[in-house]
């Protein structure tokens, strides 16, 4: 089986209730896979763990739907409640549909039909979608969403830069490097020939921030602190200072999870009941080539693909090497199931 990925990546997963996790169609706890190493293994930590059906479907749709690559894992998605800690990504929160999620992050693929004979960056007959068709298909962005119009180019340098060109328009500075990205005020755009194409970062609830020159980006993250890199437990939140001097909190007692550290990295991550350590739950496609496993404190859970409309379970990894387990459809089929 062929499986789609378009633009820079496909993914989905789905998750369970506040009833019982066996339960819910699509999802098993995996019960039977041992984790944690400290004291010889426990098997699932807590095997009564749940997670939340409307925060499972909506990082499912937010994965699924999404062309590309994501944040965060699925694993991330639900067990640190991303979602809930990035105001860009908190109206993806519970969607039912891809439709919820494009209407959240102005992004969403285009069936292969909208491509046809077609390649580069067009607009959509209403004008207010740029349609980007590229080798491996088709996807768009919402230019309207993001307070623009479209406006094609043909730029091979930023051959992935947004068509839309904010409404009024900024100005581009006279030293612009094609391929470079500047802020004014809360737009975020790059120069293609003299001329602006980007998005207002305000209207996905972020600023523009440059982190160095030319290299402006849309953040949620907007809350300065002092300890670079630091990240600890206060109370049963996990608090990250990044890199770049911004903070964030992710909330694992959201699903019922603890922040604790990890017995075997070190690292601080939200874990279970009874867990010591993460490292015994692996997202990753089962063999079957239909459902994915992921993990939630350290507490696995099988999905089923084929129960929410995909074809089939993908990997890949994210940040350098997050491990990345999502759902496809089949190339040539209709992107969104």
């Amino acid at each position: 089986m062929s499986l789609r990925k378009i633009g820079l990546a496909l993914a989905a997963t789905a998750l369970t209730g506040a009833l019982g996790c066996n339960e819910i169609v699509g999802i098993v706890a995996a019960t039977e896979v041992e984790t944690g190493t400290g004291g010889g293994g426990n098997v699932s930590c807590n095997p009564d763990q749940e997670v939340s059906a409307e925060r499972a479907i909506g990082c499912m749709f937010r994965i699924a739907c999404d062309p590309f690559l994501p944040p965060y894992s699925m694993s991330e998605c639900v067990g640190m409640a991303w979602q809930d800690a990035s105001p860009a990504e908190s109206c993806t929160f519970g969607a039912q549909s891809c439709a919820d999620v494009d209407a959240c992050i102005g992004r969403r693929y285009e069936a292969p039909a909208v491509c046809e004979d077609v390649s580069g960056w067009t607009c959509a007959e209403e004008g207010e979608r740029a349609i980007n068709c590229t080798d491996a298909g088709g996807y768009s962005i919402d230019c309207e969403l993001f307070g623009g119009v479209c406006m094609p180019h043909s730029s091979t340098v930023v051959s992935t830069a947004f068509a839309c060109q904010h409404v009024p328009a900024p100005t581009c500075p006279e030293d612009a490097e094609e391929g470079a990205y500047y802020c004014e005020g809360t737009q975020r755009f790059t120069c293609i020939d003299g001329e602006p194409r980007g998005v207002d970062c305000a209207t996905v609830n972020s600023d523009c921030i440059e982190f160095g020159p030319g290299e402006a980006f849309c953040s949620d993250r907007t809350e300065s602190c002092g300890t670079l890199g630091s990240i600890e437990c206060n109370e049963n939140a996990i608090e990250v200072c990044d890199t770049d001097g911004y903070r964030a909190r992710f909330d694992c007692s959201s699903e019922g999870l603890e922040c604790g550290e990890d017995s075997v990295t070190d690292d601080i991550v939200c874990l279970a009941e009874g867990c010591d350590t993460e490292t015994g739950c692996t997202e990753e496609c089962l063999p079957d080539g239909e459902s994915l496993r992921f993990c939630a404190g350290g507490v696995p859970f099988d999905l089923d693909c084929t129960e929410f409309g995909y074809d089939g379970c993908i990997e890949g990894t994210i940040k350098g090497d997050v491990p990345l387990a999502y759902c496809a459809r089949q190339n040539g089929s209709d992107p969104h199931p």
